[in-house]
């Protein structure tokens, strides 16, 4: 029975460090987040959100979609720029 626990341990340990490298980091580690100021709402969960760089259309993450976060008009948001400067994303209400 202990031998069988130990390997657990290994196995779970082992799976850890498997895509462990530095190289390898998330998109959001890469995009500039800022915060805005929703003004207007738009369809299909878009929003028109006034930030330091002027206005900008940005649109609802996914698991703010999954988990069916609602967003108003005058909530504080953070969002991702898209690297490209097409929309931004919103991933945080305040």
């Amino acid at each position: 029975m202990n031998n069988k626990r130990n390997s657990r341990i290994i196995k779970k340990n082992r799976r850890d460090f498997r895509n462990d490298s530095k190289d390898n980091k998330k998109e959001d580690e890469y995009a500039e987040k800022i915060l805005g100021q929703v003004i207007d709402a738009l369809p299909n969960t878009h929003f028109r959100v006034k930030t330091e760089k002027g206005d900008m259309i940005a649109y609802l993450g996914g698991k703010m979609r999954v988990h069916k976060i609602r967003i108003l008009v005058g909530d504080r948001v953070e969002l991702l720029l898209d690297e490209y400067g097409g929309k931004a994303r919103v991933t945080r209400r305040f």
